[in-house]
């Protein structure tokens, strides 16, 4: 694919990607972000990097919307390159926003080891974007953001309700902090980045 296809094809990933779906919760997540400023000198300030994060993975994972994907299926450019497109779209969006917030809360807390939550929101959004996906490709929805949002929240409310052991954002006493937590949220990104390889797959080559 030449530069200029490939630019076109971003350009026009814009339409379905920024929509309601996709800007209802980058909104919210950069006015929690302005408005929870005061609070991230104390320990509130790693509850709002996180609740940005869970707003900002449900943005992403509503650029998987196709709401003309019955007309482009038929187009030339296979599925993984035209979902790549809408997720390059809202990823463009999304990251620069988490790394304000990271960048603000880095700078009320010099010490705040702003790196652990990238793993959490890294891994959120790929969660996020396998749902959406599975249900896209195996459930033939073609507006799954609103189903994969509840899947979303499903999953975070699990990682803080399940018992110390297994619980995703909880330290731990013994060796380095945040070390099993850490391990936990790498499973989920490999989990969520296998679903979404499988996804992704041109039905052709199943």
């Amino acid at each position: 694919m030449s530069r200029r296809a490939a630019w076109a094809l971003v350009c026009a990933a814009r339409t379905p990607v920024l929509r309601a779906p996709v800007l209802v919760p980058t909104v919210a997540a950069a006015v929690a972000t302005v408005g929870c400023y005061p609070l991230m000198d104390g320990p509130e300030g790693l509850q709002v990097l996180r609740a940005v994060g869970v707003l900002l993975a449900c943005a992403l994972l509503a650029a998987v919307d196709d709401p003309t994907g019955e007309v482009l299926a038929a187009s030339p450019y296979p599925r993984a390159v035209r979902v790549g497109s809408r997720l390059a779209v809202g990823a463009a969006l999304v990251v620069p926003l988490w790394l304000l917030a990271a960048g603000m809360l880095r700078w009320r807390q010099p010490e705040f080891p702003v790196g652990h939550v990238a793993l959490e929101a890294v891994a959120l959004g790929l969660a996020g974007v396998a749902i959406a996906l599975g249900l896209r490709v195996w459930r033939d929805l073609h507006r799954p953001s609103q189903p994969a949002t509840l899947g979303l929240l499903a999953l975070v409310a699990a990682s803080e309700s399940l018992g110390r052991w297994y619980a995703l954002g909880a330290d731990q006493a013994w060796g380095p902090p945040w070390a099993a937590a850490h391990l936990r949220w790498v499973a989920v990104a490999m989990v969520g980045a296998a679903v979404a390889i499988a996804a992704l797959r041109d039905p052709l080559d199943r």
